[in-house]
């Protein structure tokens, strides 16, 4: 199958944030689109977070992703065992961040791409995450990752949100399908 590829921008690299630099940056970046939409700032840190930071082509700053081992909170908060099997191994997904000038330009290709490396790494069983809407639409049409609702729309910190849960053991078997899979050596430094 052949890969749609944006060749008008390529992004330089995927950084996992491991110290303190890289720390500024992604929150920098995260924190300057949600204060643009509207959302309450919530930091995340301990163990069991993963942080990551997407550069575009020149170096510069364009995206953010934060994926967390241990959804205990969002767990506490919200019903999404219900609509998971007892046991499952989740992973939320979190701080996905793209600024105002790079949307559009192909880098959420890279964070999906990052979200089901690192999903088949951890071997998590369903992502959870609470998404806006629109965004949740184009990832079940456009994407065609396999999502499910888990509950009703509701204002949350800032907007209106859906929470969503991924099928991560049916999107790491079918990854390959995804056009917008870069493959297991997308570069994570």
């Amino acid at each position: 199958m052949s890969k749609n590829i944006n060749l008008t921008k390529k992004f330089s690299s995927v950084l996992k944030v491991t110290n303190e630099e890289l720390t500024k940056r992604f929150n920098r970046v995260w924190g300057k689109s949600w204060v643009e939409e509207g959302y309450e700032l919530e930091f995340s840190n301990g163990e069991g977070v993963l942080q990551y930071l997407f550069t575009n082509e020149l170096g510069v700053d364009a995206g953010s992703l934060e994926l967390k081992l241990n959804p205990n909170e969002i767990m506490d908060e919200f019903n999404f065992l219900n609509f998971v099997p007892k046991g499952s191994k989740l992973m939320e997904v979190d701080k996905l961040s793209i600024l105002k000038e790079e949307r559009g330009e192909g880098i959420l290709d890279e964070i999906l791409t990052t979200i089901v490396i690192a999903a088949e790494e951890h071997q998590v069983d369903y992502c959870i995450a609470l998404i806006e809407p629109v965004f949740y639409r184009a990832l079940r049409a456009f994407y065609k990752l396999p999502v499910q609702k888990a509950g009703k729309m509701f204002f949350y910190k800032g907007d209106d949100v859906v929470p969503m849960i991924i099928d991560a053991k049916k999107m790491i078997v079918i990854k390959e399908q995804f056009e917008w899979f870069k493959g297991q050596d997308l570069f994570v430094a």
